[in-house]
């Protein structure tokens, strides 16, 4: 059954394809005569010439014999009649144009192979069975006999398949049609005819039309030529041979010249995002770890990894594992220490310091019987006790053997055999010890032999075979070793064990892993001290271990940490502003606790969990003798009073007292004057312990930021190695910053951090009843409140006086806004300040608010009621550009969360109650 043409039944042209027989109906498909492939006089169309008349006059109506020659092993096509057609298509089908389209073509079943190049391949569609989308059956048909030519000046581009001969396959610009993303359809032919071939599926792609040009030299010795196909549209491109050529328009002011890497000096349009709150900073004392240098942690097991456990007296450990507790996942970690400060001697001592025994060359060439032993030192990477548990393992291995010709002191390498200057080789051979003798390279050279042919020698540091050289007419050839050390670093520590082990270490500081380098750049547990002697041996000659021995034990100085600890002597209003990512002098005077965590720009949350550090042991303390109580009772005898030891009190903490809440209230308030210094972070607070209802009330006043919070009571925790199972004091700043940071990371900052259970708390120090919460709520006192699951943070509030700032998420907020626009607004600085730039600024800002709107951050019933931007020439007056200024406005309605639900009950005459 043939296709009919597709205006019968109104169908598109690209539908044609679409339409497939049954399944029983046989293979058919539509075929396209043979065309000339040149307009060339000398080379006439190859035509068989036993082909019948075009026009078909001998033949059936609605049958017609189309031109195709038998191709040897295979089977005569069988032509199928097409239906009888009526109308216009009869007339315009059957007129005797020799581009008329064709009927359908029966072929015989026969395997599929890989299609041809040719002008004269078909391609039919797999009509027998359903095929996927896209899959077409290509019959490859034999090709035209290839005329000889005689390969001079004029005939030379005559190849077919040369590219200045086929000047009309040249890539043309595409056009892709959007609404049909899976179809492509064939442009129809200049005469209007329906689509010759069918289509199969996939993108939908058309040569754009072009008009006709007259294209001047298709190659240096012939002559112009008319562009396309007699003067009209370029023919259609094949599928696979679609190049799709890059625009010019996509260079506008890019202008290209010779072959090469040009830039695009375009710039992007600005884009704001929001920046992270959620990273939190930790401050405080710990048992291990690098002194005053913020390290960044992920989990708890990173920071046992840097900082050890619970062994210390510090609480910096149980507020970190309460942040990721809660579900924080990133923070800063920075272990203060008591003054002085290394690289004091006194700090210098507190380190751990072990020595280890190997060899030294006092000669050059020296073996193990000239050597002289040599101590070298290395010391714990930081100050504490924790160092004495350190042990040291040095291992030498031998890299492989070689054998090697000696030629005085060059050595001669084989092929793939070059250990690199400053290893330490051992040689045995030409009259050396049988135990060999060890070796330096000092470089590496290139030597031309005898043969002319150059080879790379190393230069020792003197002759294998003495001071005189090896004489004889033939070098001697010795067997060489290069030596290397192996180094183990372990901690005793039976809690948190850690492990370090370094490889293909050298023991020359010309080797480019020189040992003491590698331990310096790379360990976290030692640190070479003092100066190693330039030429490292192994102890003996068959490579033997050595270990370490303790020297120093090392020392814990908490009783030295005290409130300079926490500060720097700088004053806060001196103090730099914005973050740095590093300080490059360590001994510079900002450099020091809170001060140095505030120089991390990505810190949002600042937690100082040992502010009220006072270093304490247990009292003895004398029981109260009992009170006479009336002559009723017969006088007692006279006893003195017991002594008892009472519970050693928290060390660490600076309990409550009148002389003691001045100090408190002063730290705190340098740690406040800090977070408004940077803008940047909000501070944490913890209510000093013990404190009645009205005493914080007396605290609190002392107070008026919006970059603080407080936080109260402390909760008790239960450590997971106490086999005792004692509660320990926490302060609860460390639950309210994990509790902050999963919230704003899985809802975000319109939601505050507050009715949200603290995971872990078991118990708190005071027990507050709702009459205490009620008193501290308006203070802006953040409880944690006891609830049958646990205690759950009732509020999350500011420390500040002005209404627009009391909820945290609206500090926050605003913090994270001036933080884009500082930060992802540089980019513009030295634009040239057009219309242009204010309107992509403010569209940049108008879609970052449209974001946080729609994500119920501002209040209002439409963006026009949530937010404004305005830059325009009215905040950007022609002296103010002059100035090199660019002025926007932005306002913003912050929504406030939910805190009261007011419920009206009210009971009707009949005794109904309602809820409103």
């Amino acid at each position: 059954m043939g296709l009919r043409p597709a205006d019968r039944r109104g169908l598109p042209d690209r539908r044609l394809a679409d339409r497939r027989p049954a399944r029983h109906q046989a293979r058919g498909g539509l075929l396209r005569p043979l065309r000339p492939h040149h307009h060339d006089p000398e080379r006439p169309r190859q035509r068989a010439a036993d082909l019948p008349d075009r026009r078909g006059t001998h033949l059936p109506r609605r049958v017609r014999r189309v031109p195709h020659r038998t191709v040897h092993g295979r089977r005569a096509a069988q032509l199928t009649p097409t239906p009888a057609l009526t109308g216009p298509e009869e007339r315009e089908s059957t007129h005797g144009h020799a581009q008329q389209p064709l009927r359908s073509l029966q072929l015989p079943r026969q395997t599929r192979r890989h299609r041809r190049r040719g002008p004269d391949r078909r391609r039919l569609l797999r009509l027998q069975r359903s095929r996927q989308r896209g899959e077409v059956l290509r019959v490859p048909q034999r090709q035209r006999p290839r005329e000889p030519r005689p390969q001079d000046r004029q005939h030379q581009y005559d190849e077919r398949r040369h590219p200045q001969a086929r000047h009309h396959r040249r890539p043309a610009p595409l056009q892709l049609d959007q609404g049909h993303p899976r179809g492509r359809v064939r442009r129809p032919h200049r005469h209007r005819h329906p689509a010759r071939r069918g289509t199969p599926a996939g993108l939908r792609l058309g040569a754009a039309r072009r008009p006709a040009k007259e294209v001047g030299r298709p190659h240096p010795h012939g002559e112009g030529r008319r562009g396309g196909r007699d003067g009209g549209a370029p023919p259609r491109r094949r599928a696979h041979r679609l190049p799709v050529p890059v625009s010019p328009a996509g260079f506008a002011g890019l202008r290209l010249g010779a072959p090469g890497v040009y830039r695009d000096a375009r710039r992007a349009a600005a884009s704001f995002r929001p920046v992270r709150l959620d990273v939190a900073g930790f401050v405080g004392v710990a048992p291990r770890g690098p002194v005053d240098e913020p390290v960044a942690v992920a989990r708890w097991s990173d920071y046992q990894q840097y900082f050890g456990g619970f062994e210390g007296p510090g609480l910096l450990p149980h507020a970190v594992r309460a942040f990721f507790a809660q579900g924080g996942v990133r923070a800063h970690v920075l272990r203060v220490a008591p003054l002085p400060r290394a690289p004091h001697p006194a700090a210098e001592e507190a380190c751990a310091l072990h020595r280890i025994t190997l060899a030294r060359a006092d000669a050059p060439g020296a073996g193990p019987g000239s050597a002289t032993p040599c101590e070298i030192g290395l010391r714990a990477r930081n100050e504490g006790s924790w160092g004495g548990r350190l042990s040291v393992r040095w291992e030498f291995t031998g890299a492989g053997q070689f054998e090697a010709a000696v030629t005085g002191r060059e050595l001669a390498l084989p092929e793939g055999r070059t250990p690199p200057a400053g290893s330490v080789l051992r040689v045995r051979g030409a009259g050396l010890p049988p135990a060999g003798r060890f070796f330096r390279i000092l470089e590496l050279a290139e030597r031309q032999d005898a043969s002319g042919q150059r080879r790379r020698v190393a230069v020792l540091d003197r002759p294998p075979g003495g001071d005189g050289g090896v004489v004889g007419a033939r070098p001697p050839t010795v067997e060489a070793e290069p030596v290397t050390a192996t180094v183990t670093v372990a901690d005793g520590d039976p809690a948190h064990p850690r492990r370090e082990r370094f490889a293909e270490l050298g023991l020359g500081p010309a080797h480019p892993r020189y040992a003491a380098s590698v331990l310096a750049a790379e360990s976290l547990l030692v640190a070479p001290d003092g100066p190693w002697p330039a030429a490292l041996l192994p102890p003996d000659a068959f490579l033997g271990s050595a270990l370490s021995r303790p020297v120093r034990p090392g020392a814990d100085r908490y009783e030295g940490i005290g409130a300079d600890s926490f500060e720097g002597p700088v004053p806060v209003e001196l103090l730099p502003v914005g973050g740095a990512e590093s300080v490059e002098d360590p001994g510079s005077p900002v450099a020091f606790g809170t001060d140095r965590m505030a120089l991390v720009p990505e810190v949002a949350l600042l937690c100082v969990p040992d502010l009220l550090w006072q270093y304490g042991e247990a009292l003895p303390t004398t029981e109260t003798p009992p009170r006479d109580v009336g002559a009723r009772f017969a006088p007692c005898p006279p006893t003195s009073a017991p002594m008892t030891l009472h519970p050693a009190r928290p060390r660490g903490l600076l309990l409550d007292s009148a002389a003691q809440l001045p100090e408190i209230i002063r730290r705190q308030q340098r740690l406040v004057a800090l977070a408004e210094r940077q803008r940047r972070f909000v501070a944490l607070l913890d209510v000093p312990p013990g404190l009645p209802v009205r005493a914080v009330a007396r605290w609190r006043a002392a107070f008026d930021s919006s970059y603080a919070a407080a936080y109260h009571p402390w909760l008790g925790v239960v450590e997971p190695d106490d086999p005792d199972r004692l509660a320990v004091q926490v302060p609860p700043s460390g639950f309210a910053a994990g509790i902050i940071a999963a919230r704003e990371r899985s809802l975000g900052l319109p939601w505050g951090p507050a009715n949200a259970l603290a995971a872990g708390a078991v118990t708190a120090v005071q027990r507050l009843g709702d009459a205490d919460c009620d008193e501290l709520h308006p203070l802006g006192i953040d409880v944690f409140r006891a609830e049958r699951d646990g205690y759950r943070l009732a509020s999350a509030r500011t420390l500040s006086r002005d209404p627009d700032y009391v909820q945290l998420s609206v500090r926050r907020l605003m913090t994270m806004l001036r933080l884009v626009l500082d930060r992802q607004a540089q980019g513009l600085a030295f634009e040239p300040h057009t219309p242009q730039l204010r309107e992509e600024l403010r569209g940049a800002v108008v879609r970052l608010l449209r974001g946080l709107y729609r994500n119920g951050a501002f209040a209002g019933d439409s963006e026009d009621e949530a937010f404004f931007v305005r830059c325009d020439e009215r905040l950007n007056p022609g002296w103010s550009q002059g100035l090199g200024r660019l002025v926007a406005e932005i306002g913003v309605a912050p929504a406030h969360p939910l805190e009261y639900l007011v419920l009206r009950i009210a009971q009707d005459a009949d005794g109904a109650v309602a809820v409103t």
